[in-house]
């Protein structure tokens, strides 16, 4: 199969970290791994380029719209997948997309799911319209629960998780402390002041190693201020990472970090600005990691019933208790719950990408 992925470079870039870039960048490499012929279409770029990245695996770069979408006219492709496009160019994608004479299937990727109900209608509507012959694809259960109500098309797929990340409970190693990380951007989104602060009140107990490994945007006064405040003090483990690009050492970090981590504290004021299921929240599953989070979303529909779930409302005060209270038999508990639901679950690589390839085949 040929498969494109088409969008604004912005959101969608195979070099760009996040949430929507990396679940993106992990279906394109399984399927170009399993011979399928993947190519990024991206606009908004400062030129024209095209860039090999694997064997199978092209992107093109161009630098507006009309440039990108004649690159789908003349490319080829059985499957398209809209991504994520300016609010100015998606009336024009769906009028252009009717001109098509080819036999292609075009589909939908609903990444975000916006707060309010009206916002969702029209990210509904919008997927409806954008996929006429093909499928709306969901990352979490509560966008499939709402949108297979309207259609019969709508597929749920977990953002896949490399096989490296996984661990048995035997292979998780305990130390003389409890790890405790948080890995993430310095943001008030994953409220990072709280943290802090937490880590500090409990280093008292030195049954704890605590841990942050941070990005910050320089431009921002108040995230640059965090790493600052981070830099000077020495009580909690600070590394700076930098993950403004994209490479096969970025994954192997965040594998290495969350091996070594016993609890993952990684909680969420909203999921507006990254995947509705977040992708640190599987991959610190997978390398069975207690996670401390904020019950929002789908997230304790898919982590599974745990007093590491917390109300958005009660975080820190209810995350400090559980801390100073978990025991280790507490924590090889959670591990083994961890580690059925994910056999449960089967987020793994090679899972999500079979079945995302029986869909389209389908």
């Amino acid at each position: 199969m040929k498969i494109a992925f088409f969008g604004l470079k912005e959101f969608s870039d195979y070099f760009k970290i996040g949430g929507f870039e990396s679940f993106i960048r992990r279906l394109a490499t399984g399927l170009s791994n399993s011979d399928n012929m993947v190519e990024y279409v991206l606009y908004d770029s400062p030129a024209d380029s095209s860039i090999e990245v694997l064997p199978n695996l092209t992107i093109s770069y161009f630098q507006d719209f009309a440039k990108a979408f004649q690159r789908l006219r003349t490319g080829g492709y059985d499957h398209i997948f809209r991504v994520w496009l300016s609010r100015a160019d998606r009336l024009k994608y769906l009028f252009l997309q009717r001109s098509f004479k080819q036999n292609i299937r075009w589909h939908h990727l609903f990444l975000a799911w916006p707060a309010s109900f009206p916002k969702r209608l029209m990210t509904i509507l919008e997927g409806f319209f954008s996929a006429p012959n093909g499928l709306l694809v969901c990352v979490s259960p509560r966008q499939y629960q709402a949108i297979s109500r309207f259609h019969p098309i709508a597929r749920q797929i977990f953002p896949p998780v490399p096989e490296a990340y996984f661990l048995s409970p035997q292979n998780k190693k305990l130390e003389n402390k409890i790890r405790v990380t948080f890995l993430g951007n310095l943001t008030k989104d994953k409220f990072i002041e709280e943290i802090i602060d937490l880590f500090h009140r409990l280093q008292k107990s030195q049954k704890f190693h605590f841990s942050i490994f941070g990005t910050y945007d320089r431009l921002n006064r108040h995230s640059a201020s965090i790493h600052e405040t981070l830099q000077s003090q020495d009580e909690i483990e600070y590394v700076n990472v930098d993950m403004n690009n994209y490479s096969t050492e970025v994954d192997l970090l965040v594998e290495n970090v969350l091996k070594n981590t016993d609890v993952f504290v990684q909680p969420y004021r909203t999921l507006n600005n990254t995947l509705e299921i977040p992708l640190l929240l599987l991959e610190a599953m997978a390398s069975l990691c207690p996670v401390i989070t904020t019950d929002i979303g789908s997230v304790s529909e898919v982590y599974g019933n745990s007093q590491f779930i917390i109300p958005l409302q009660e975080f820190p005060a209810r995350a400090e208790a559980l801390l100073n209270e978990l025991s280790l038999e507490q924590l090889m508990a959670e591990r083994e719950r961890i580690n059925k639901r994910n056999l449960e679950l089967k987020f793994n690589m090679t899972n999500v990408i079979d079945e995302f390839q029986y869909l389209l085949t389908k």
